[in-house]
This record gives C-alpha cells, sequence and structure tokens, in this order.
C-alpha cells in the first residue's frame, strides 16, 4: 500500500492502492519499521485489540449509559499495555446504540488511570468513534483534517480496526484527546485555563459575574487554581463591550476562523446550533476555540432544517436560531473588517479543501483507503450499498452525500457571497429562524425542539423526559405506528415497515 498523503488546502494527494484484503496487523511500513512515532497513523488503517474479562464486558453492555471504567489491555498497532482503563463514551450514540441491541458504542481509553504516566507514543487517552448516523464512516475524520488543513488547531485522527474482548466492532475513528499533549504540541503557553463547553454556558450569553452562574462550563485545566477571571471577562465583552475590546479577549482571527469552517460545513451541532462541542483555550486572558466532535459535519446535524436550508445556510447568520442568541458570532460580525475577513476564509475554503473535485479526489483516496474494511465490518450502522452511495449521493432522506455537499455548499456559499442570493435573514438565523435551540429549563419560547431525531444527545440527556422517544431505554414503548419514518426507523426501515413504506430510505 503506498503511503497515503492528505493535503486538502494545497490540494495533494499521494495515490493509494488498496487491495481486496485488510494488511495484516503490525505489517511494516515502506522504511521497514514497524513502530511509528505517534498513534495517529493516516496512510493505513491499525488494528486495536482491547482486552477484557468477559464479566467486565458484560457488565459494561449491560450499562453502557453509566460509562464506567472497566479494567483492560491494550494491544495498539503491536504495541502492548497492561492495565488501561475503558468505558463507553457518545452523548449523541450511546443511547440509540443501546436501544438497537448493538455494541458499537463509542468509547474512551484512559491509559495512566491506574499505571501512573503510562503512554502510547506521548499520548495518555484515546477516543474510538463508532461513525454513528455516517454510512460513509468518512465525516469525522475528513472534518479535522479540513479543520487542520485550513490552520486550525484541532484534533488529530487514524482509522482503526476495532476489537473488544474478543468482539470485531469493525472500523472505527480514533481521535485526539483535547487535553496535556494536545495543548503542549499546539500552543506555544500550554498552561492556560481549558474549558470544555455546553448549554446554557456555551451559547457565551451574559449569566451573571460569578462562575456558579454558568451551567454547562466544564473546567478541563487548571479547575484548582483557576479564578475565572479570563472567562467572565470574555462574556462581559461580548455582552456589553466596545468592539476594540474583542482583542484582548479572543484571538479574533481564529476565531473566526472556526465559525468560517462551521457555516461552510454546515457543522450544526457545535456553538452554531446547540452552543457545545467546543473548547475554549485561554492564553494571556485571551481565548481561541478549538472545535470537536465533528462527527455531524456536511449537514448531519439538521436542527430542524430541511436539506435546502442546510445547503443554503445564510453565511452571514449561520445559526440554528436567531443572532441574538449567539454573542460570539453577532458581536464579530458587527465589525465590518471582521465580517470580511470572515468572508476570506469562506472563499479559502470553496476554492481549497472544499473545491468540488480536490474535495472529491480527498473522498475517493479516504474511501479507498477504508473499503475493505467498510465491506468486512458487520457491525456498521449502514449498508454497504449505502457506504459506497454516500459518497456522491444522498443516503435516504436525512444524509447529504459528501460530494453532492461539496458541489452545493460551495455553490451556495459563492452565490451568496455574489450577491446572487440572500446572506442574511434579518436576525433571525437560518432554517426558518426564531429563538435559538432550547434546552430544558430555559425560556425560549418557540425554539426548535431537539425532539424526533433518535438521538439522545447532551441536552437531552439532562433531562430524559423532555424527549422519552429519544431517551427511552431498550423495552421501552415501540417507535412504531406514528406515521414518521425517523432517524432511528431509516437505519432499519424493517423496525416500522408501515411507517417507512414510502419514505425512501434506502
Amino acid at each position: 500500500m503506498h503511503r497515503l498523503i492528505i493535503a486538502l488546502l494545497a490540494g495533494s494527494l499521494a495515490g493509494c492502492s488498496c487491495g481486496d484484503d485488510p494488511p495484516a496487523p503490525g505489517a511494516m511500513d515502506a522504511s521497514g519499521v514497524s513502530a511509528a512515532p505517534s498513534p495517529f497513523i493516516t496512510d493505513r488503517v491499525l488494528e486495536v485489540r482491547v482486552e477484557l474479562e468477559p464479566a467486565a464486558w458484560a457488565q459494561m453492555m449491560a450499562s453502557p449509559e453509566e460509562e464506567a471504567y472497566q479494567h483492560a489491555n491494550l494491544v495498539f498497532d503491536g504495541t502492548r499495555l497492561e492495565n488501561i482503563a475503558v468505558r463507553t463514551k457518545g452523548n449523541s450514540s450511546l443511547g440509540s446504540v443501546k436501544r438497537m441491541g448493538s455494541h458499537r458504542f463509542s468509547f474512551k481509553l484512559d491509559l495512566d488511570e491506574y499505571v501512573d504516566g503510562q503512554e502510547l507514543m506521548g499520548v495518555d487517552k484515546l477516543v474510538f468513534d463508532n461513525g454513528f448516523k455516517d454510512p460513509t464512516l468518512l465525516r469525522e475524520a475528513l472534518a479535522y483534517e479540513i479543520a487542520r488543513s485550513f490552520g486550525l488547531e484541532a484534533p488529530r485522527t487514524a482509522f482503526v480496526d476495532l476489537w473488544m474482548a474478543g468482539e470485531h466492532l469493525g472500523l472505527y475513528t480514533l481521535v485526539e484527546v483535547v487535553g496535556k499533549e494536545f495543548l503542549e504540541r499546539s500552543f506555544a503557553d500550554d498552561g492556560g485555563d481549558l474549558y470544555k463547553l455546553e448549554p446554557q454556558a456555551g451559547f457565551l450569553g451574559w449569566m451573571g459575574t460569578t462562575i456558579a452562574g454558568y451551567s454547562g462550563l466544564e473546567v478541563e485545566r487548571n479547575e484548582d487554581t483557576t479564578d475565572h477571571a479570563a472567562f467572565l471577562r470574555l462574556v462581559e465583552v461580548l455582552h456589553s463591550g466596545a468592539a476594540d475590546q474583542y482583542d484582548g479577549v479572543l484571538d479574533v482571527q481564529a476565531v473566526l476562523r472556526y465559525l468560517a469552517f462551521d457555516s461552510a460545513l454546515v457543522n450544526l451541532d457545535s456553538y452554531l446550533g446547540m452552543g457545545h462541542n467546543y473548547y475554549l483555550y485561554e492564553q494571556a486572558d485571551r481565548f481561541s476555540v478549538i472545535p470537536w466532535d465533528l462527527n455531524e459535519a456536511f449537514g448531519n446535524f439538521t436542527c430542524g432544517c430541511s436539506r435546502e436550508g442546510l445547503i443554503g445556510l445564510y453565511i452571514d447568520e449561520p445559526t440554528c436560531g436567531a443572532t441574538s442568541g449567539y454573542p460570539l458570532l453577532q458581536r464579530l460580525f458587527a465589525v465590518p473588517a471582521n465580517l470580511e475577513r470572515y468572508h476570506g476564509y469562506l472563499q479559502e475554503l470553496v476554492d481549497g479543501p472544499l473545491q468540488e473535485t480536490r474535495f472529491g479526489a480527498t473522498v475517493d483516496a479516504l474511501a479507498d483507503l477504508v473499503r475493505p474494511y467498510v465491506l468486512a465490518d458487520t457491525t456498521k450502522f449502514f449498508s454497504n450499498e449505502d457506504f459506497e452511495r454516500g459518497l456522491s449521493q444522498d443516503v435516504g432522506s436525512s444524509v447529504i452525500g459528501l460530494r453532492a455537499f461539496a458541489s452545493e455548499r460551495g455553490a451556495a456559499i459563492r452565490a451568496q457571497m455574489e450577491g446572487r442570493s440572500p446572506a442574511t435573514n434579518g436576525g433571525r438565523g437560518s432554517c426558518g429562524g426564531g429563538p435559538r435551540p432550547c434546552p430544558p429549563n430555559c425560556s425560549d419560547a418557540g425554539a426548535p425542539s431537539p425532539c424526533g431525531d433518535g438521538v439522545c444527545d447532551s441536552v437531552e440527556q439532562r433531562d430524559p423526559r423532555l424527549c422519552p422517544r429519544d431517551c427511552a431505554d431498550a423495552g421501552m414503548p415501540s417507535p412504531c405506528g406514528d406515521g414518521v419514518c425517523d432517524s432511528v426507523e431509516q437505519r432499519d426501515p424493517r423496525l416500522c415497515p408501515r411507517d417507512c413504506a414510502d419514505a425512501g430510505t434506502r
């Protein structure tokens, strides 16, 4: 197999010839060296085996929602580590996978939970994502690669063929954890405050002068030492500060790049939608944004939008609700120079990694790399036919084909930038406008409901009563009989044949 080189922004790709059979685990590369300097290898699919006692595996599968660590051993591409910790993970997929009766959960490994300082090639934590809602199994790795090539500080990825407790779970995406090693690699100053954002704090609206008022703010670094002054100053400036204060609390250019990235890729399971799936990292009182959880990029998280609304997402109001609910975007875009720079970044994307021919070549190369593993994967959520179709065309009524997305979204962005289509919506945001999506216990009357997508996401998990069908455990009332072929039913139309008879989901 030739080494796969993805250089999206430059548009260069080396050829990749892949056989029909997966390569043997631990196979040497062209240099004859079997050990890799990093876990994030992009030229081949890595074999990963997590060894658990049968009782530990059974306990994990019986109660995956507990996300409790179990003792295990790890064999990663031929390198063995003893006494590591493994648990299920998955705000957006865990409950749905359990209801399906599948073992194909996402997993998190902590290598030094039980052995202090234990690492794998400089990394002490690993995340394996299961490709939920993505028939191509490429979206997450592809989106992160675009983010990095576009100049964002973003996690690295690799593809792995995963075995858990002797059970072959198939093709997964390995994602770098945003933590100590990531910060050391990405920033000159790796000692700043790091936050993971969830609603309500994740919208970055003003919620008072004390950190206790900001529910959903998770401190990932300096938890015991920070006074949160930099974060409180950030939300204060976004609430009532002057434009000349923004540079004092934000790396404005980096934030504009992040907003352009999410907008161009219609990545709405993010700040632009539910106000989550991103990190804020502080250096000298100024914050940068780190993208996270990109598995629903390329329009796969709809936020209530139609397909037309996703493709035509307003570039100057790329939010799921009124822009007033997203002060990071609203305040920065109110400065003409910032909006002009943001448009320049969008142009970079549509002329670079999202350019139709270039994007298609990248998709082809990645598909060639993983295809033998996809075809051998018996636990994936979609069929082999869906995999091939999803590379170019829509799968059912809910998943936009990758090449179709790049072609149509690129054209929509150009039309808006050239004034041939509107780029704004009177402050109402995209997809019908209205208030932003409203998690439990908030007061945005009339906000779009998060229910009905078959996914018990992090918002719904805080109050499972909000969307009982999305969050129901196995054995709860059937989803059938409502005349709606929702996303759970679309994955297996045989589940509710009457609901899905006319949906054309395959």
